[in-house]
């Protein structure tokens, strides 16, 4: 908790905003994640990525690299 904050109320709000904030983040990651390992499947088997496989895949490491920056500021 940061100790700039003396107001009781107000340091249970921000600790809520954060935990929420957080959970967001674990959700979201795990969508990703369990996305991602349906391509992973289908590389490992050794079936051909299309050129719409490699651009989701693609997004999907843009967005988790953007949700990795974010969570940093946290702590």
């Amino acid at each position: 908790m940061p100790r700039d904050i003396e107001d009781p109320k107000l340091s249970e709000k921000l600790i809520t905003l954060q935990l929420q904030e957080m959970m967001t983040f674990a959700f979201t990651s795990l969508q990703i994640f369990n996305e991602f390992m349906k391509y992973f499947e289908k590389f490992k088997s050794k079936e051909k990525l299309t050129e719409e496989d490699k651009e989701i895949i693609r997004s999907l490491w843009h967005t988790m690299s953007h949700l990795s920056s974010k969570v940093k500021g946290f702590g």
